[in-house]
């Protein structure tokens, strides 16, 4: 029975690990232990071959920074900023105990290493010469600790977190050149699901929407300017409400979904802040109803948006506040092989922060939240903000780009030509084509929602083209709410 168990946790360590990190070889970065809280460090900032790799109190100095460069099938090597040296397992030893160095460049094994989800944002960090795990020998707490090789045991000696180094230059700015506006279609438009709308997804053929309490499935050969008054299934279109058990409790809220491998994610809010969100999610397919989870540490969940390559979930409360670990932007892991069995296994996984463009600080985002997505590569996150009163204003909401390595903001849109005069805004800090105008205030109020980033040009959807495309609601007092449908176009 005792070997069983030892199997079974050995199994469960290598499903749970599978989860690889996600590293940019633009960026250095630390790599501080969870058992000291010291920093993996270059033995007298020496730039000499064979130099031992250590433990060592936070200094900031060049040799606690390193750089992560791709080496084929998930390995990197892990390069010293101090020397250019890279981390190496002393001798190409197989054996547990084995002290790691630095050593020049040679493209061994001893050189690969593999980054493994060790949950609460540290990783276990592999050797492919011994398959053994970087760990702090003795699981001492003292700086200047020799750091090995040593066979896995699980423990926080053997558990790193990564950190960009904030100095750290932007990437160049290649992946995206500007956000070009196409127009709005459908525009100011009513037409019979517009009411309430919320969000918006889609998949290689259909568009996905939420109201506050419905669900909605078009194809992409459906006219979104025409009027719907129901489901079609003659027309391919679908829609569905809030499971009933959800909504005897008081759930009345869905908010901006994403798509992912069949399925469809989908955060729903209730009527009292006692209400803990839940994330729920449907085949695509056909709007099954599979199951959902209780996101417990957020309050609300207005928008979530799921990593294309790594499919990590990030979702936040309605406004992103860094100075409360609560209103951070928080990351989930999503087991995609038990959803296949319709079992829906969501945890968290860590906090994420954002960052203004040079990264000397963190860039809060105001109320409230409304939709989020990535790039199609992954390497932007795209985040919608604003409110239909004038609580904040439109320069301060809008469509927010930010890279998704850093953290750091590479763009927003504005809302009128006349935000330019605001001392804020710099040529630097926006996109003079990056235009999402809305009007918070008044009996006529504006409000963002929902956004969804992928290339519709040539998907055969009516007057719409374009990469990115977000809704803009007229909010009516007395009649149904107005459809603004925007979309843009991602030059490279």
């Amino acid at each position: 029975m005792k070997n069983l168990l030892l199997i079974l946790c050995f199994l469960l360590f290598i499903s749970s690990s599978s989860i690889e990190a996600q590293v940019n070889s633009n960026y250095y970065y630390t790599i501080q232990s969870k058992v000291s809280g010291h920093y993996l460090d270059v033995k007298g900032s020496s730039k000499d071959p064979k130099t031992p790799i250590w433990q060592y109190k936070q200094n900031n100095t060049d040799a606690q920074k390193w750089k992560f460069i791709a080496a084929g099938s998930g390995y990197y090597y892990i390069q010293s900023k101090v020397s250019g040296l890279y981390l190496d397992v002393k001798g190409g030893s197989t054996s547990s105990g084995v002290i790691v160095w630095q050593y020049s460049k040679n493209g061994s094994n001893a050189q690969k290493w593999r980054l493994q989800n060790a949950g609460g944002g540290y990783y276990y960090i592999q050797s492919k010469v011994s398959g053994h795990y970087l760990d702090v020998k003795g699981s001492s707490q003292s700086s200047g600790a020799t750091v090995w090789q040593y066979k896995f045991n699980g423990s926080d000696a053997q558990k790193w977190r990564l950190r960009v180094v904030a100095t750290s230059p932007p990437p160049p700015r290649t992946g995206i050149k500007e956000i070009n506006y196409l127009g709005n279609y459908p525009s100011d438009r009513d037409n019979n699901w517009s009411d309430n709308l919320q969000g918006v997804t889609h998949d290689s053929n259909n568009w996905y929407f939420t109201q506050l309490t419905k669900l909605w499935k078009f194809p992409f050969s459906h006219n979104l300017n025409e009027e719907v008054n129901g489901p079609n299934s003659s027309k391919q279109i679908f829609r569905i409400t809030i499971p009933s058990f959800l909504a005897q409790q008081g759930y009345n809220h869905f908010c901006d979904l994403d798509y992912m491998d069949g399925y469809l994610f989908v955060p729903i809010e209730g009527n009292s802040e006692t209400l803990v969100p839940y994330l729920l999610v449907y085949k695509a397919s056909n709007l099954q109803y599979i199951g959902g989870v209780k996101l417990s540490r957020q309050k609300q969940a207005g928008w979530c948006a799921i990593h294309p390559i790594t499919k990590v979930i990030y979702s936040s409360n309605n406004h992103i506040d860094h100075s409360n670990t609560g209103k951070k932007i928080h990351r989930y892991t999503v087991d995609f092989n038990r959803l296949k069995n319709n079992e829906v296994v969501i945890l968290f996984k860590d906090y994420y922060n954002l960052y203004n463009e040079t990264g000397s600080r963190k860039q809060d985002l105001k109320e409230y939240m409304q939709g989020g997505d990535f790039s199609e590569d992954g390497d932007f996150l795209f985040l919608v903000n604003g409110k239909e009163n004038d609580e904040t204003p439109a320069k301060d909401g809008g469509v927010w780009v930010f890279h998704n390595a850093t953290g750091r903001k590479f763009t927003k849109s504005f809302s009128q030509t006349s935000d330019f005069d605001d001392p804020n805004y710099t040529e630097t800090s926006i996109n003079r084509r990056f235009r999402y105008e809305y009007h918070p205030g008044g009996l006529t109020a504006e409000e963002p929602e929902g956004i969804t980033v992928g290339n519709i040009t040539g998907k055969g959807a009516p007057n719409i083209s374009g990469q990115v495309h977000v809704i803009m609601l007229d909010v009516d007092l007395t009649t149904d709410d107005e459809m603004y449908f925007k979309h843009y176009q991602i030059v490279k």
